[in-house]
């Protein structure tokens, strides 16, 4: 019988194995790197009008209230 620590050993092995495999082609199918910054830009911009919007409602709450 294999003592506990050969195979925790296995397992991490595995572990990184399946990372060094995985990593490479998650990133190679992110799509090359004008792309990724036009969905980017285009994710910033969105969130950019959020917090405009939200300023914006909180300017008319606080004239409102007289702040």
């Amino acid at each position: 019988m294999k003592t506990p620590w050969k195979v925790l050993l296995g397992l991490l092995g595995l572990a990184a194995l399946v990372t060094v495999i995985t990593v490479p082609v998650v990133l190679l199918n992110k799509g090359s790197k004008f792309e990724t910054f036009a969905k980017d830009k285009r994710v910033g911009d969105q969130y950019r009008c959020y917090l405009t919007t939200l300023s914006t409602r909180r300017r008319a709450k606080d004239l409102a209230r007289g702040l």
